[in-house]
């Protein structure tokens, strides 16, 4: 039995003043020069969408640890209940609105576990509760075409998850087999909904609850020597996912999706050198009544092949080169193939306590600024202003002290 007691505590302060230049009209000054064009920016002040906030969270959990062994310690019952409080303050002035929110929680959270041997079967209950600002009663127009509310009648969000693990060593194969699986399931998620007006071209965005959200899954891997001196290593894992996700996009939104995915490494050592082989494919099934949606069945595939060698004086080189490859997507953007390819040249000096490095990564300048992915609901989403391709020089001090006898 092991009792534990832990305190978080935060405290943020955010400010938000939102000045309309336009409303000066074309006679905007040199602000500070001189100091009493400052005064100008009271004219043009949104004091609709400037706010102040204050906001202090304190977090008390009180649990234990527990094991129950059953017949001669062959298996046992974990027990770890977990009891929290929690104590939130909010102060938020904007325009008309200002309020002072406290409010007091507490939540319950049991996990409890059986297992013998290699096996385990596990149940966790866990909370998520709303932002305290996402509760207040406000109205952003900041963008005249996107409109932020808030939602005072949000929910607490609860999840319940079952896992199960099941392990195996066969020494005379020296094979290693796992096998895990899991499934679980949301009350009240807490979704970004958002509501577009056809007749205005307005977006409104609001936090809501929504239920349906639900998966199940199962993953299974393997791995073993190829070799007596185990110098070469095979290794595969296969997954199998079912989702139902469950949003709002522009109205209530459930899509089904089925992942089956797969990875095979075969890892080889030689005397100066190491080298890996890689494969990975991955096949999605989405599907939903939602309108103007197309069936998904798409295929992601990557290759890989990377190398390591040791090279006189201390140095060394390791490269690995990948082929990236998407199809089957209605957004044809998401369609493409990429060959990415990377290199690291290092040096040990000092006895090997400083390390030198200089990385390139997309030496062929492959990949783009802008990244693309399907999230669950089917719809595309994109990043900009990454940073695929670039030279980094690292250099790496290590130290250690032994204690002293």
């Amino acid at each position: 039995v092991t009792p534990y007691y832990q305190l978080n505590a935060a405290h943020n302060d955010d400010d938000y003043i939102l000045y309309r230049l336009d409303a000066l009209g074309n006679d905007v000054p040199d602000f500070g020069l001189p100091s009493s064009t400052t005064a100008a920016l009271m004219y043009c002040l949104d004091a609709r969408n400037t706010y102040f906030a204050r906001q202090s969270n304190r977090t008390n959990a009180i649990g234990v640890n527990m094991y129950i062994y059953l017949f001669g310690g062959r298996q046992n019952i974990q027990l770890k209940p977990e009891w929290r409080w929690k104590k939130e303050s909010l102060e938020y002035d904007r325009s008309a609105l200002h309020t002072r929110s406290k409010r007091t929680l507490q939540e319950f959270i049991p996990e409890v576990s059986y297992g013998f041997d290699n096996f385990r079967l596990t149940y966790k209950l866990y909370f998520t509760d709303p932002e305290l600002l996402s509760m207040q009663d406000y109205l952003d127009d900041s963008d005249p075409l996107n409109l932020y509310r808030g939602n005072p009648d949000l929910k607490r969000s609860r999840t319940h998850r079952v896992a199960i693990r099941r392990s195996y060593y066969l020494p005379p194969h020296d094979l290693s087999m796992q096998f895990n699986g899991y499934w679980q399931m949301t009350r009240h998620a807490i979704a970004n909904a958002s509501d577009y007006d056809t007749s205005t071209g307005v977006r409104t965005y609001q936090p809501r609850n929504v239920d349906g959200n639900w998966a199940i899954g199962g993953q299974a891997s393997i791995s073993r020597a190829l070799d007596e001196k185990k110098q070469h290593l095979f290794s595969n894992t296969l997954n199998l996912d079912y989702q139902n996700s469950v949003d709002y996009v522009t109205e209530r939104s459930s899509v089904r999706n089925l992942t089956l995915q797969e990875t095979a490494k075969v890892n080889m050592r030689f005397k100066n050198f190491l080298t890996e082989l890689s494969f990975g494919a991955k096949f999605l099934h989405a599907q939903t009544p939602r309108e103007n949606f197309t069936t998904i069945n798409s295929f992601d595939l990557r290759y890989g092949f990377s190398f390591q060698f040791s090279l006189p004086k201390d140095f060394s080189f390791n490269t690995n080169m990948t082929v990236l490859h998407r199809t089957g997507y209605s957004d044809a953007s998401l369609n493409d193939c990429q060959f990415v390819a990377n290199a690291q040249l290092s040096k040990n000096l000092v006895g090997g306590r400083v390390g030198l490095s200089l990385d390139a990564f997309d030496i062929f300048r492959s990949l783009s600024n802008v990244q693309k992915v399907l999230n669950a609901q089917g719809l595309t989403e994109t990043w900009h202003n990454s940073l695929p391709s670039y030279v980094m020089l690292r250099i790496i001090y290590r130290f250690s002290k032994q204690p002293k006898k």
